[in-house]
């Protein structure tokens, strides 16, 4: 009995050796909260954030009975060393132990992949969001398109046709039950859902939940440039969901990922070229999302890294890249083919004016024309520059919407800024008005002098 003893405190501390001290402790934490009296579920502790793997709770405690038991009494319940054992092999052991703890959890619950990929998913972006409400709707929160997109990642290959009979077939067997090995096949390939599942579980059972919230500002800028949190985010999207700002975000250089500035909308700001060029010119990297007209679906569009300027020719850099949101979820990264990854032209009358990104003059990946009504994506089969096939339903396509997020605000160097002027400068008759009426106006003697710039020389 002894020996059974010491040969389970063995076992415990040798799976809390791969663990933090801060982890250790925080396992134990949780262990206790969640984990009813008889050790039979995990329960939906709200303060805790098991609750949002509501829906894979009943497998989970049929995991955590099974895991690491060394007394014949002990079976059939959740102690702590199968808790900590099934975190263990969930989080800290090689792909081929994970995945035979997922088939394990699938096995217990009759849950399909797709399910299985919803709810994980869901965790890992309950958590990324930061979103503090518990009645989350999966549909909203990971969409179709999303779901698949996790599902398909290992067969998508940039610049090679997709077979949509390959796709169609596998998406139909990852709503029944698979055989361990076509599981462990998509498992190991599939580095996308092995990290939403790494964060889902971690965030499950290691992280604090108001340990972001209390961080301070260097760890949570820290957070964000690896895509664990949302960025901060001036005004929310009409056209993206939160797993699409996810799946972008990650997409995005790394100096990029800390905030998301709305400078355009053409839904608030209207349909007006002159309103667009003037709020995105020279802001630094920028995320265009387009809506195609007369399809509730089709959301695509484009991610510069460089600033737009006003000049008749290609410019840019090869971490620009073109995307499609729905119905199909995917990212076309540069081929270094040429270097045709940026044109924004306005005002000549021999080259095309408006906006464009890969492919050549008239034959762009993606274009917003200068009228702000039309556009194209052309891709014969694919843009040379990005790889992309055809982003719209229609080659031609008429916009019914246009978003502008700046996700990185170009350098400016203040010495070369304007010099801030004061009002007074600017509002001579009120001025006088205020000498007329004798109010002593104290900022007068105190501002920066008036450096003689002359209204007319602005315009």
């Amino acid at each position: 009995m002894g020996n059974q003893s010491s040969k389970k405190c063995a076992l415990l501390q040798e799976k809390l050796s791969g663990f933090s001290s801060m982890e250790r402790e925080r396992l134990n934490t949780v262990f206790e909260k969640i984990v009813d009296s008889q050790g039979q579920q995990l329960l939906d502790n709200r303060e805790e954030n098991i609750s949002i793997l509501s829906p894979l709770r009943e497998s989970l405690s049929t995991f955590f009975k099974t895991e690491g038991h060394l007394k014949e009494k002990e079976k059939g319940k959740i102690t702590q060393l199968s808790f900590i054992n099934g975190v263990h092999q969930l989080l800290r052991s090689s792909v081929d132990e994970k995945c035979k703890a997922m088939h394990s959890i699938l096995s217990h619950s009759q849950i399909s992949l797709k399910n299985f990929v919803q709810t994980i998913s869901l965790t890992a972006l309950h958590f990324w969001t930061q979103e503090k409400s518990f009645t989350i709707n999966p549909k909203n929160m990971t969409p179709e398109h999303f779901v698949n997109y996790i599902l398909l990642y290992p067969f998508l290959k940039l610049g090679e046709p997709e077979d949509a009979t390959e796709q169609g077939t596998w998406l139909t067997r990852c709503e029944g039950s698979l055989e361990y090995d076509s599981l462990y096949s998509w498992f190991q390939k599939n580095g996308l859902f092995q990290r939403l599942l790494e964060v889902a579980l971690t965030e499950t059972f290691i992280h604090d939940p108001a340990a972001i919230s209390n961080a301070a500002p260097d760890i949570i800028a820290q957070t964000r440039s690896k895509n664990l949190i949302i960025p901060a985010v001036s005004c929310k999207s009409h056209l993206l969901k939160p797993s699409d700002m996810w799946f972008l975000n990650k997409n995005m250089p790394i100096d990029c990922r800390q905030r998301w500035d709305l400078l355009f909308s053409s839904k608030v700001d209207g349909k007006s070229w002159s309103t667009f060029q003037s709020r995105i010119e020279g802001m630094g990297s920028l995320l265009i999302v387009i809506k195609e007209k007369g399809s509730s679906e089709h959301i695509f569009g484009g991610f510069v890294y460089e600033p737009l300027e006003l000049k008749p020719k290609f410019y840019g850099c090869s971490d620009n890249f073109l995307f499609t949101i729905n119905p199909n979820m995917r990212v076309y990264s540069t081929s270094r083919y040429n270097e045709n990854f940026q044109y924004f032209n306005f005002g000549t009358k021999t080259l095309p004016n408006g906006f464009g990104m890969g492919g050549q003059y008239d034959y762009f990946g993606l274009w917003i024309n200068s009228d702000f009504e039309t556009g194209h994506s052309k891709a014969g089969p694919f843009c040379s520059t990005y790889n992309s096939t055809q982003l719209s339903r229609s080659e031609y396509f008429d916009i019914d919407e246009v978003e502008v997020f700046c996700v990185k605000e170009v350098e400016r160097d203040p010495n070369l800024l304007p010099p801030k002027r004061s009002a007074m400068d600017t509002n001579a008759d009120a001025v006088a008005l205020l000498e007329m009426a004798n109010r002593k106006m104290y900022s007068k003697d105190l501002r920066e002098p008036d450096l003689g710039l002359d209204d007319s020389d602005e315009e």
